[in-house]
């Protein structure tokens, strides 16, 4: 957050009404990096960290976890809400509140009518603390309400040491968080297309209308504090692409810093500066010179084997369905990703998830990329078996009692035969019969003679 001086306002007001119109000095030259204890670059800031912007990789810190006051690196979070939750499109009225508060400024009236984006690149780049009480209370409906929901998307982010009282950062006993922290909300606003092209602006034009209707629209141009991205000044380094300045006399000088070289970018945070500007440059500098980002998973590329259970063939070749970088120092032997198998069973369909290929970062992250397999496979023949192994059973055993029950019908037919040979034998033998006579073995006696 800066403190605006009654000089500084009018400088500001000018600029906001007529623009620059300056050209833009040529670019400073590379700053040697001082070096400090281990060779890493000498600071004069109290907390610093430095990390890779893609994936939040800690390259190097320095008392990162250490609970500060955040001055105006605060509207970082304020502006991820905004474009999250608010429409640029909209048109704000700014409240008597949000017009009185005070030091670092747009110049807003109450009653001017400004549209949500203009209001959003008055905080980004001058670090208005008017036109983010007026953002907030628009997007949240309140000033109080908006700050609740700060706070609760803070631990969604995985910030662990952050508390909000107000959308700017002025001071406050309990507005704190970490340059650990305050990286990460950093690396989160910074996969928002409209704030990664605002914060790299060094001057954007803005129009607000004034209260009743009567006065024509005012349009200005606000130039961004951040010295890193402004042409026109001596701190200006073609690499810088944002991110955020703060001050207030209690936090110190801060600056959240970006740069890319070469498609890679590095993001920094110093707290408690007394030069923010020589501290973010030469950290990310070091960062380039001392480290190197490689490629250490390819999307559609790298491939593992993946064993699956009841496979036939066992194994299935799967590849990676995204990429990973990994961030090594200069030195460092090559990353090496390994397999996190989900171990799934067939049938695997082809393009099915059956694992990770994960890479260790330096801070002890893990980046992860998703397993797809390359063909299908089917279940073995012995586990096919087994699936209707129930059924086999069940079946013998059906073939078994239909067996037993046609063996016992045959048998019970013949002995139901053999009964009735023996009754019709014993009727005949009652009557006199012929059958009767050939069963005792002779021929009945004839009369006397």
């Amino acid at each position: 957050m800066s403190l605006t001086s009654p000089r500084a306002a009018c400088v500001a007001a000018a600029l906001f009404l007529l623009g620059p119109g300056l050209a833009a000095p040529p670019p400073s030259p590379k700053q040697p990096v001082a070096e400090g204890p281990n060779g890493w670059p000498k600071l004069t800031a109290k907390s610093a960290i430095l990390v890779d912007a893609a994936s939040g990789q800690v390259l190097w810190q320095q008392a990162a976890d250490e609970v500060r006051f955040p001055a105006s690196l605060t509207k970082m979070m304020t502006a991820l809400l905004i474009l999250e939750q608010g429409n640029l499109n909209d048109t704000v009225v700014v409240s008597p509140r949000a017009a009185s508060t005070g030091e670092s400024s747009a110049h807003l009236e109450a009653g001017d009518r400004v549209s949500l984006r203009d209001l959003l690149v008055a905080v980004l780049l001058p670090s208005a603390n008017d036109a983010s009480v007026a953002a907030a209370e628009h997007v949240g409906g309140s000033l109080e309400a908006f700050v609740e929901r700060m706070n609760a998307r803070a631990p969604e982010l995985g910030l662990t040491a952050t508390h909000f009282m107000n959308p700017s950062g002025l001071p406050a006993p309990r507005h704190v968080s970490s340059a650990r922290d305050l990286a990460r909300l950093a690396c989160a606003a910074m996969k928002l297309p409209t704030f990664r092209e605002l914060v790299r602006l060094d001057r954007a034009e803005i129009t607000r209308r004034p209260a009743g209707g009567k006065a024509p629209p005012r349009t200005g141009k606000l130039e961004n504090h951040n010295r890193l991205v402004l042409r026109r000044n001596g701190r200006y380094w073609p690499l810088a692409d944002g991110v955020k300045t703060g001050y207030t006399h209690e936090a110190g000088r801060c600056l959240v810093a970006s740069a890319t070289k070469d498609g890679w970018q590095l993001l920094c945070v110093v707290l408690g500066c007394t030069d923010s500007w020589t501290d973010s440059r030469r950290l990310l500098e070091w960062g380039f010179a001392d480290f190197r980002r490689e490629r250490a998973v390819t999307a559609g590329q790298t491939t593992a084997r993946v064993h699956v259970i009841d496979g036939s063939p066992p194994e299935v070749v799967a590849v990676a369905k995204s990429s990973i970088d990994a961030v090594l120092p200069l030195q460092a032997p090559p990353a090496v990703a390994r397999v996190s198998e989900s171990y799934p069973t067939a049938p695997v369909p082809p393009g099915a998830e059956v694992g990770e290929l994960v890479v260790s970062g330096l801070d002890g992250t893990e980046m992860r990329a998703t397993l797809v397999t390359m063909q299908p496979v089917r279940r073995s023949l012995i586990a096919r078996i087994r699936d209707h192994w129930g059924i086999v059973v069940a079946s013998i055993l059906a073939l078994a009692l239909l067996g037993a029950l046609v063996v016992h019908g045959a048998v019970a037919k013949a002995a139901g035969a053999r009964r009735r040979g023996v009754a019709t034998d014993v009727r005949g033998d009652d009557q006199g019969g012929p059958r009767n006579g050939r069963r005792r073995g002779r021929a009945a006696p004839g009369p006397p003679g």
